[in-house]
């Protein structure tokens, strides 16, 4: 006699989906025998269609979750954050938040996606009530948590506030990921003097930089425009910290090189790079073609690219022609 599955199979067997058809006919049996209501089921499914971007799927699903829980609420608001839904994702925050008094109590993974969300949105205020309600919480700021906290501020353009809360907590623990938090935060904010010696700052402290701080670094010199500064870090990874460059580095240097004109420069080495550049790249360099009037460069490059992406670069260096 066949057995059916019940809400424990189709659990294990939703973890191990790897297609969305598969997920769909699985979900159209869980609701035949009537366990999508199940919060341990539905939870599975939200987690799921939250995995393949199915974002309204994954929706529909937990409206219809009769008891919602945590690890329930939390997949919700994971779902929305990785796929770009950050209003929804603090509307869903601000829900959770209303059930705290009601025995819903909200832990670090819950606070990390709010502020990422909060990150991306750059509203500052509900990134205050953030802070204040992790605090209230009892939230400890270590790890993940601490590094969106500063992110958050840093991304919402308060650059003091993250720099007040980063120095309060790497007094209790040295963390790199911290510290390249802080550091991609003022290069992002267009600070190159600060993110400069804030790498300084990181080596004194005892902190071996690494791949990302140095990301961090080239971007701040790359979008401050300058050359010499970018191209000492550039060669001190390698020679003062054994660091190899990656491909996000060279690309930091390609674009450099173009932004200041120099066109030739900047072509060579991403032709020379131990990688494939990446598309942006390319553009990018097309893109200071066009601003330098060097209309020649941009066709050539284009012609000399590969035949299943040199159509883009066609249409792209087409207007470089009329410079």
């Amino acid at each position: 006699m066949d057995v059916e599955p019940d809400e424990v199979t189709f659990v294990n067997v939703l973890g191990a989906c790897w297609s969305v058809d598969q997920a769909k006919k699985l979900h159209e049996k869980i609701v035949l025998l009537g366990f999508e209501t199940d919060v341990v089921v539905g939870t599975a499914l939200v987690t799921i269609y939250g995995k393949f971007g199915l974002v309204q799927e994954a929706e529909d699903v937990f409206e219809r979750i009769r008891e919602k829980n945590l690890i329930c609420w939390t997949a919700m608001l994971s779902a929305y954050v990785d796929h770009g839904f950050h209003s929804k994702a603090l509307e869903t925050y601000q829900k959770m938040r209303a059930r705290a008094g009601s025995g819903l109590k909200l832990d670090a993974i819950v606070f990390v996606s709010a502020l990422n969300a909060c990150s991306s949105s750059n509203d500052l205020e509900v990134g205050k009530q953030l802070h204040a309600d992790m605090i209230a919480s009892k939230i400890k700021l270590e790890g993940d948590a601490a590094a969106s906290l500063v992110n958050m501020y840093g991304k919402c353009g308060s650059l003091a506030m993250a720099r007040e809360v980063f120095d309060r907590l790497v007094k209790l623990r040295r963390d790199i990921v911290l510290w390249n938090t802080m550091l991609l935060s003022y290069a992002q904010s267009g600070l190159r003097s600060e993110a400069v010696e804030f790498l300084w700052e990181m080596t004194l402290d005892g902190t071996q930089p690494n791949e990302i701080s140095f990301t961090g670094v080239l971007y701040a010199c790359c979008h401050g425009g300058v050359l010499e500064q970018g191209r000492e870090h550039f060669q001190a990874m390698l020679r003062e910290y054994e660091i190899s460059p990656v491909s996000q580095h060279f690309g930091c240097m390609a674009d450099l090189f173009a932004r200041l004109g120099k066109l030739g420069e900047a072509e060579e080495l991403l032709r020379s790079m131990p990688y494939e550049p990446e598309f942006v790249m390319w553009t990018a360099l097309l893109g200071a073609c066009r601003n330098y009037g060097d209309s020649e460069r941009a066709a050539r490059l284009a012609e000399s690219l590969s035949p299943e992406t040199s159509s883009s670069y066609v249409l792209l260096s087409g207007t470089m022609t009329n410079v």
